[in-house]
């Protein structure tokens, strides 16, 4: 072989390992927390990395999904600075048992749930309170922004801005200790901050928008806003050692898992709006861990499983975050910590509308879920 050429195949080779071993590299750095990699033509990793702190191992536990009782949602309530009316107690048309209340305000809490199933819903609404806002189309969870964030106005909210009667912090605080009445714990998610200036900044979002709530009809414009109409969104999980339950959903060969998500609208008044699902109280521990999988390990492992698909599909990574999940042990259920890998691809069905699937990995034994 020529020297000379034999010298620059040596160096052409020996560049293409450095650049597969700096791609490598660079879909593993979680430190940031933030990853970007261009893994191939159809595969994009630009990814916010949520997970614990060095040395930090997250723990398993057993854990249950409460059922509430009339006189805990009574107090709960009165919690929210409510005063209960009246309470209707029975069951709906598939049997799950419900119990509503009213309150002198108007208001109405309700709760259902399904007896033996890991299934539950909360919810609050001072509709006087609540209505102003009801046809625009601000924000409902982030599962839902994810998927349709270009038919919502929730970009206009998610910078942080101080509202007239308090932080984002201290109702948030506030929040936590309205619910802890319950026994919950709450992992905050997002939070949208719905300042009277940028309310009256929908007006021109509006004009390119359909209409969600009344098909056919155009938006209404917005009505003046003043500084009573300022509140936050917030979006929660249920928290165990700080982290959020997954919000993932999927159907298992036993049962149905669903998202733990609860969306909180806050304002001087305190909480006027919520709805709650996929509440869970951990209980004893089940295992300590002395080691886990990585988030570079994780993510390493969904970079290959989504760069192997062969059906030409283009997909973003653009979550990676340390969850926790629920499975069935015995005659209870065991919460344990998961990596979630969240993935979308644009909608072959809807216009500008996303698909988000999940890739998880149990963060014990790296085993995908």
């Amino acid at each position: 072989m020529n020297g000379k050429r034999g010298f620059c195949v040596l160096l052409a080779v020996l560049f293409a390992l450095l650049a597969g071993c700096q791609g490598e590299t660079q879909g593993m750095d979680v430190a940031s927390g933030h990853v970007y990699e261009e893994v191939s033509e159809n595969l994009i990793i630009d990814a916010d990395v949520i997970a614990p702190e060095d040395g930090v191992h997250p723990k398993v536990y057993s854990g249950y999904q409460p059922v509430f009782t009339r006189e805990q949602l009574e107090a709960f309530a009165e919690a929210l600075g409510q005063k209960v009316a009246s309470v209707d107690e029975g069951r709906d048309w598939v049997d799950a048992p419900y119990i509503n209340i009213t309150c002198e305000s108007g208001a109405a809490l309700g709760y259902n749930y399904m007896e033996g199933y890991p299934y539950g819903n909360l919810g609050f609404s001072d509709w006087t309170a609540m209505e102003p806002y009801y046809d625009y189309p601000i924000y409902s969870s982030l599962d839902d922004y994810w998927r349709n964030g270009h038919w919502r106005l929730s970009d206009l909210f998610f910078e942080p801005a101080e509202l007239h009667f308090g932080t984002a912090a201290e109702a948030a605080a506030d929040i936590r200790r309205i619910f802890a009445t319950l026994g919950l714990d709450l992992a905050l998610r997002e939070t949208l901050y719905l300042s009277k200036d940028r309310l009256a900044e929908m007006h021109g979002a509006l004009e390119t928008l359909p209409n969600p709530t009344r098909p056919g009809e155009t938006l209404p414009l917005p009505q003046e806003w003043t500084e009573e109409d300022e509140c936050y969104i917030f979006e929660f999980a249920c928290a165990v050692d700080g982290f959020p339950m997954s919000m993932a959903s999927w159907t298992g060969e036993t049962y149905v898992h669903h998202a733990s998500s609860l969306v909180v609208w806050y304002n001087a008044h305190g909480i006027f709006e919520f709805g709650y699902m996929g509440f869970w109280i951990p209980e004893e521990v089940l295992e300590e861990p002395t080691e886990t999988v990585s988030a570079g390990e994780a993510l390493a492992k969904a970079k290959e499983k989504l760069r192997n698909l062969l059906d030409g599909q283009k997909r973003e990574v653009f979550q990676v975050n340390l969850e926790y999940d629920y499975i069935p042990d015995g005659d209870g259920w065991k919460l344990y910590p998961v990596w979630n890998i969240y993935v979308r691809e644009k909608s072959n069905w809807v216009t500008g509308a996303y698909t988000v699937t999940n890739v998880l990995y149990d963060a014990v034994t790296g085993d995908e879920v």
